[in-house]
């Protein structure tokens, strides 16, 4: 069972940071186009219909690894029974297969980003 790299969620996650640049795009292309500067609200419309088209080339790329981890018993972004659930960058184990969910369904993706923080420890 060879592990799946990039993994659904490092995919998941660049397709959010593309929306993210395709939302602001989309506040540039209003902010420019009431100041009344064309190339402003040029480069803002080319920004936001890049990103958004950016984001779903690779929600395409999410669904495709999340299906190869599937197949591999384990999940990266979504959270059920019968399948581990691992972390998205390191493929730890965070909860085996035979272990139940606790809220079964989409794992947060800020929130599995801010518990893999590891603070160092103090002694």
């Amino acid at each position: 069972m060879a592990a799946v790299r990039p993994t659904a969620w490092q995919w998941d996650l660049r397709a959010r940071l593309a929306q993210l640049g395709g939302l602001v795009g989309f506040i540039g292309l209003g902010v420019f186009s009431v100041t009344g500067v064309l190339v402003g609200a040029a480069v803002s419309a080319a920004v936001m219909l890049g990103g958004f088209a950016t984001s779903v080339l690779l929600a395409l790329r999410v669904g495709r690894a999340s299906d190869l981890e599937r197949a591999d018993g384990y999940s990266t972004i979504f959270d059920f029974p019968g399948f581990e659930l691992r972390d998205g960058r390191t493929l730890e184990v965070l909860r085996t297969a035979d272990v139940a969910p606790e809220q079964p369904g989409r794992r947060s993706l800020l929130r599995g980003m801010l518990q893999s923080i590891r603070l160092p420890r103090e002694r």
